[in-house]
């Protein structure tokens, strides 16, 4: 009798840890995937687009997956049309309402980017500005090699090749399951875009006479695989399971 009430313990305790468990890791986890598409860039903002090319009054947020995926986003295939949000600031109310504060300060941009096939959203939650390079210049000419960030506090950076220029931004955000929001994965992410036959002073005289720079970009997304340690709960639940079998073992004595 008592073998049997040690075993319903333990049977009990081991359910009790493995729905802790189960309920804990419902994190995406680690994985990588691209995406590509038009971006529209203003003073205030960067506008996504796919089917049609975004413009200052228009964007359909919309990106296709390139490959490789890897990981938790193997899921998706080459084309998969997804979502991708607009980055505004909030001086830009405009067509497209207010939006986070880019850059310089915390915010959170709810899903940012929602990959509906795999039934995962992202937050944008920063966008990296590099203070320790300087401001572009908008004349004279510059080295091959010479990187820069394109206005005091912007987060795209800025490099001369040989046959042109790199723009590049950095951001972060947090991956979820659509389904668990709550259970979050960090993910780091950079769009890459690329001017041909043109000079950094060059573009930015250009992006000052119209007020935009539209071209098409390709960005990658990484989320790192969440650790797996043993969590309070599930320590709490092991240590209960055991105190209950010692009380069964002095039972025993008793009698």
């Amino acid at each position: 009798m008592i073998l049997k009430n040690a075993s319903r313990v333990v049977g009990a305790l081991a359910a009790m840890v493995l729905f802790h468990g189960a309920a804990s890791a419902a994190t995406v986890g680690g994985g990588q995937f691209n995406l590509s598409g038009s971006i529209f860039i203003q003073e205030t903002a960067f506008l996504f687009g796919l089917s049609a090319v975004p413009t200052a009054t228009s964007a359909d947020q919309m990106s296709a997956v390139l490959l490789p995926t890897t990981g938790a986003f193997s899921g998706l295939a080459q084309g998969d049309v997804e979502g991708i949000k607009n980055i505004l600031t909030p001086s830009n109310g405009g067509t497209f309402g207010p939006g986070p504060v880019v850059p310089g300060s915390a915010f959170v941009l709810p899903q940012f980017l929602t990959l509906t096939t795999i039934g995962v959203d992202a937050d944008l939650t920063g966008l990296s500005v590099n203070t320790s390079l300087p401001v572009c210049p908008t004349t004279g000419t510059v080295s091959q090699g010479f990187t820069c960030t394109a206005q005091p506090g912007s987060p795209i950076v800025l490099e001369q090749g040989p046959t042109g220029v790199s723009a590049i931004m950095n951001l972060t955000g947090d991956a979820y399951f659509a389904a668990t929001p709550s259970e979050t994965t960090s993910l780091v992410g950079k769009f890459s875009a690329n001017f041909a036959n043109t000079t950094i002073p060059s573009l930015l005289t250009l992006f000052g006479s119209q007020g935009f720079i539209e071209t098409s970009y390709s960005a990658n997304f990484t989320t790192s695989p969440t650790p797996t340690v043993p969590e309070p709960a599930s320590m709490a639940l092991l240590g209960a399971g055991l105190f209950g079998l010692g009380l069964l073992g002095k039972k025993k004595l008793a009698k």
